[in-house]
């Protein structure tokens, strides 16, 4: 296939209008559940983040991962927290993931979402972007962070463009390096 789609899920993501949802419950006798979409939308920062976790979920659990798309507020200390935009599971370990839509690549407000991803990874960052390009400018986004800082950390980065093509018992991580 031609990469991976950052423009909706065709065929699968199905929401259901007034009436829609009316003739549910007329038809099944209890209220339709939420569509996920819906919910992603509530916690993330754009409908385009939103698609790409529900791309990622499709992508990772193919592969033996589970993915949790509603993670918790991680507490650090009394006034940091941590929001990872979803949390990869497999083999008892835990990834923290941070995905990066390319948009705004050096925002300000990134140092500390770097800061706080390694605290709550051990000193692992977990990136997952759409594309190569994107996985490239985010990693380097980090390693400009890291080498300021002094900090000691290990990257994992993918991007959904990549994991369509990686056979269950492959590692999805394209990149796997200490800074």
């Amino acid at each position: 296939p031609g990469g991976a789609s950052t423009g909706g899920r065709p065929g699968r993501l199905v929401r259901l209008n007034e009436k829609g949802c009316w003739t549910y419950r007329k038809v099944f006798e209890r209220d339709p559940q939420p569509s996920e979409y819906d919910e992603l939308i509530k916690a993330h920062k754009s409908p385009r983040q939103a698609v790409l976790v529900l791309k990622a979920k499709d992508l990772f659990e193919p592969l033996g991962y589970s993915v949790n798309m509603h993670p918790a507020q991680i507490k650090i200390d009394d006034n940091r927290f941590f929001e990872p935009d979803f949390i990869l599971s497999r083999d008892g370990q835990t990834y923290y993931v941070e995905l990066e839509t390319g948009v705004k690549p050096e925002r300000p407000s990134l140092s500390h979402k770097w800061e706080n991803a390694a605290t709550v990874g051990g000193n692992t960052i977990c990136l997952v972007t759409s594309n190569n390009a994107s996985m490239n400018a985010a990693v380097g986004n980090v390693v400009k962070w890291a080498t300021e800082r002094g900090k000691q950390i290990h990257i994992l980065a993918t991007n959904l463009d990549a994991l369509e093509n990686i056979a269950p018992g492959e590692s999805p991580w394209l990149r796997n390096k200490d800074r």
